[in-house]
């Protein structure tokens, strides 16, 4: 068994808690209001950090190719057993550095969660 290997399989979660980076993100359905008409009437937000891997996607990238993702959007690899993963929900907000993106996409994989996030 290696280094970066959980149950016999390769686990990324080990390179994401060594070279990954901080990114903020914010669960902007906390403390939501709607009225009985579906108008919003209060917003709150909470805020958390993860460290993730970040993939900042260029015009080579399969995503940015097939339509998926466009060019300086991210994709961020963050460990399954991290704090709060069941806040990576798609329209939360990430933020990483001083640019915003919203998450469009999760994907669970072994050991690692795939978060697709657009700029905004």
């Amino acid at each position: 068994m290696g280094r970066y290997t959980r149950g016999g399989e390769f686990d990324i979660s080990g390179i994401i808690n060594t070279i990954g980076e901080t990114v903020t993100l914010t669960d902007v359905l906390t403390g939501r209001t709607v009225n009985d008409q579906g108008d919003i009437t209060a917003e709150g937000s909470t805020t958390y950090t993860f460290t993730a891997v970040v993939d900042v996607m260029t015009g080579t990238e399969d995503l940015v190719k097939e339509g998926f993702l466009s060019m300086e959007d991210l994709v961020l690899y963050i460990d399954d057993s991290a704090s709060n993963t069941a806040k990576l929900l798609n329209g939360n907000k990430v933020t990483w550095g001083t640019v915003n993106y919203k998450i469009v996409n999760v994907i669970e994989n072994m050991g690692h969660y795939e978060v697709h996030c657009k700029k905004i």
